[in-house]
């Protein structure tokens, strides 16, 4: 329940965001705000397998898990990469 409410409050969000400051796509305003919305989805995809991984004491499940969703975000856009 909590992953089809989280997607579609991201989406309400973001639309919501981009129709307030009148934002059109290609601005790194809006392109930074679709990131971010993109980021919470893929945190509210990892957050179940995070919890059973505590729940079964999988510790390096746990920290891959944590490890692969900071690549994958952290990759996402070269200006947001960590140096």
């Amino acid at each position: 329940m909590a992953l089809p409410l989280g997607i579609v409050i991201t989406i309400t969000a973001c639309m919501l965001v981009f129709w307030w400051q009148a934002l059109s796509y290609s601005s790194r305003y809006a392109q930074a705000i679709l990131i971010n919305g993109f980021s919470c989805i893929l945190e509210l995809l990892a957050e179940p397998l995070y919890i059973l991984s505590q729940t079964l004491l999988f510790l390096k499940l746990m920290v891959e898990t944590a490890a692969n969703t900071f690549a994958l975000c952290n990759n996402l856009h070269p200006h947001c990469q960590a140096n």
